[in-house]
């Protein structure tokens, strides 16, 4: 049954909201509910229904988290809803566990972002109280940890409380987190706060042996004990927002990466020339960027609209990392991409104009000029 036949009138009315949300979730999960709320009627009328009263009060409470994420991927702004659904996300905390909490409280850093309901600290700081007990008394889990941690990127940090507690427990399990889940988690808190120093002297052993000793994973016979290299990359990218990326240190991720570039997925490939890119006046590592170079060349259908930012880094740098032959590959691609009209990000939308003003056809251009009200 296909998504218009679930948001029909009839099978809505006969499902449990339960199973609504569940086929909303679905979509939600391959990213593609923002646009079908858009552009599709029924969907939006699906997402009315779940919050009609007599509707809203059958769900569990288990449910109202994800529903929450579907309503903020859909854009959904009505204040009244957010109230009554952030209310009983807080009645029920106490029943959640940890990664519902950090999806909990990466909700309503979003809405705060947006500024959709006047509760959100208050939300926020409830919230953390839970979180805090629960780490305190339960079994470390630092998948668990890292779901608290997606809640603070950007501007918005942890708590000093809180990033305190989760350095106390990270430390004293360090030796039992897989590198995998070390390497994300490494990343995460190098985002969501200001590290202590003492704190990263304790990692640097176990980043050191990542680095150099612990193998890629093997897909057909993966170990826990090896390193997803998306993960690794990760690592990576801790390690530079930390300033901790000297060229020695360089020299070892270029030359893992190297040996197991066969392993590499495109989003791989791509961050890794990030990282590289913005360390390059620490070490320019020539036969990784002459490798990423003659897989773009060979591969550029397979880059997509989150990597397009990526490579445009430092396009009209006169040392730009990628050679002439490639960048002409990159515009057509990004031209192709304008064309399509496809929603692309404002964000992106920025970049593309400001590395390919020149470059650009005249009427996309000015579309892009409207778009970003230049």
């Amino acid at each position: 049954m296909c998504i218009r036949d679930r948001a029909s009138p009839e099978y809505r009315e006969k499902a449990h909201p339960t199973v609504l949300v569940n086929v909303l979730n679905y979509f939600l999960k391959r990213k593609t509910l923002y646009l079908i709320a858009k552009n599709n009627k029924e969907i939006s009328e699906v997402i009315d229904y779940l919050l009609k009263e007599d509707v809203f009060s059958k769900l569990p409470d288990n449910y109202f988290v994800t529903l929450g994420m579907i309503l903020d991927s859909s854009d959904v702004r009505d204040e009244k809803a957010w109230e009554k659904i952030i209310e009983k996300i807080l009645n029920a905390r106490e029943k959640y566990n940890l990664k519902t909490l950090g999806k909990a409280l990466v909700l309503t850093i979003k809405l705060q972002s947006k500024k959709v309901w006047k509760g959100c600290e208050k939300a926020q700081s409830q919230l953390v109280e839970e979180i805090t007990k629960k780490l305190e008394k339960e079994e470390f889990d630092p998948t668990a940890v890292i779901a608290i941690l997606n809640a603070y990127r950007g501007k918005t940090k942890a708590p000093e409380e809180l990033s305190k507690l989760l350095e106390k427990l990270v430390r004293k399990n360090i030796e039992s987190i897989g590198p995998s889940i070390f390497s994300e988690l490494f990343n995460k808190m190098t985002f969501a706060y200001q590290m202590s120093n003492d704190f990263f002297d304790d990692c640097k052993e176990k980043i050191s042996k990542i680095l150099q000793e612990i193998p890629f994973i093997n897909r057909k016979t993966p170990s826990k004990d090896d390193i997803d290299p998306k993960y690794f990359i990760m690592l990576v990218m801790g390690l530079g927002k930390k300033g901790a990326l000297d060229k020695e240190t360089i020299q070892k991720i270029e030359a893992r990466i190297l040996e197991n570039k066969d392993k590499l997925i495109p989003k791989d490939i791509i961050t890794l020339y990030t990282c590289l890119t913005k360390n390059k006046r620490i070490h320019n590592p020539v036969d990784s960027f002459k490798f990423i170079n003659g897989w773009i060349a060979e591969n550029i259908k397979a880059i997509d609209e989150g990597m397009i930012s990526k490579l445009l880094l430092d396009w009209k740098e006169k040392d730009c990392s990628l050679e002439k032959e490639v960048k002409e590959k990159v515009k057509e691609a990004v031209n192709e991409m304008l064309k399509r009209e496809r929603n692309m990000r404002k964000d992106t939308l920025r970049m593309v104009y400001r590395a390919l003003d020149e470059d650009l056809p005249k009427d996309i251009a000015e579309k892009i000029r409207k778009l970003l009200k230049l």
